[in-house]
C-alpha cells in the first residue's frame, strides 16, 4: 500500500469525522429553527472541493447527503423528515459537492493563485446559493410533487397539510430570506481563510499559473 494511497484514506476519514461531528453536535453543522434546519456542513464540502478538486468534493458531497438522511431518521414531524427520501438528502448534496470542485478546478487553471484567493469568497458564496437551490428543487420534485412516489411510499405526505404549492412559496420566502444568504456570506468568509490556512500546512490542490501570451 503505497504513501499516496494512505493519504488519501486519511484526508477522506477526515472529512467523514468532520461531517459525523457536525451531523450530531448540536447546533455546530445543524441550527434547527422551528420545523427547519440550516447548516454549515456545506463550507466541508466547499473545502473539500477548493483544496482537492472534484472527486473530493463529490465524495465529501455523498458524505454529507448520507448523514442528512441517517439525521433526518430522528426529526419526523418536521420537514427535515422528508429528507429520508434518498433524492431529497443524497442527491443535491452530489451534485453540489461534484459543481463545487469542477468549477473550482476550473478556475485554477485560468488564474494565479493570488487572483484565485481573491474570487475564491465569491465563488463559495454563490456555490451555497446553488446548493440551496438545488435542494429546493428536489425537495419539490421528489417531495412536494413525489415524481417518483419515494415519499408517498414512506408516508411523508402527511407531513403537508393544505395546499401544496402554497406550503412550498412559504418555504422557499423563510429559506431564502431568514437562512441562505446567512449560509452563503459564511462561506464567503471561511471557505478562502480555510483555503489560505490549510496550504500553509501541505494541503495544498495547486493553482496552475497562466502561460505567458509571447510578445516581439
Amino acid at each position: 500500500m503505497n504513501r499516496k494511497f494512505i493519504k488519501e484514506i486519511v484526508i477522506d476519514a477526515l472529512f467523514l469525522a468532520l461531517i459525523v461531528i457536525f451531523s450530531y453536535v448540536p447546533y455546530i453543522g445543524l441550527i434547527t429553527i422551528g420545523p427547519i434546519s440550516f447548516t454549515t456542513i456545506h463550507l466541508i464540502v466547499l473545502i473539500a472541493g477548493v483544496l482537492f478538486g472534484t472527486k473530493k468534493g463529490t465524495l465529501v458531497g455523498f458524505f454529507f447527503g448520507l448523514f442528512s438522511l441517517f439525521v433526518a431518521l430522528t426529526r419526523p414531524g418536521t420537514f427535515d423528515y422528508f429528507c429520508i427520501n434518498p433524492f431529497i438528502s443524497i442527491l443535491p448534496r452530489v451534485l453540489f459537492g461534484f459543481l463545487s470542485g469542477f468549477i473550482f478546478d476550473l478556475i485554477k487553471k485560468y488564474v494565479k493563485e493570488k487572483t484565485f484567493y481573491l474570487i475564491c469568497g465569491p465563488v463559495a458564496f454563490g456555490l451555497t446559493l446553488v446548493h440551496t437551490t438545488l435542494f429546493l428543487l428536489s425537495l419539490y420534485l421528489f417531495g412536494f410533487i413525489d415524481i417518483l412516489g419515494i415519499s408517498g411510499a414512506m408516508g411523508l405526505t402527511s407531513l403537508i397539510e393544505g395546499d401544496a404549492n402554497s406550503v412550498f412559496i412559504s418555504l422557499i420566502s423563510w429559506l431564502l430570506i431568514a437562512g441562505a444568504l446567512v449560509e452563503a456570506g459564511v462561506a464567503f468568509v471561511v471557505t478562502p481563510l480555510a483555503y489560505k490556512a490549510l496550504n500553509k500546512v501541505g494541503y495544498k490542490y495547486p493553482v496552475k499559473e497562466p502561460k505567458e501570451v509571447a510578445t516581439e
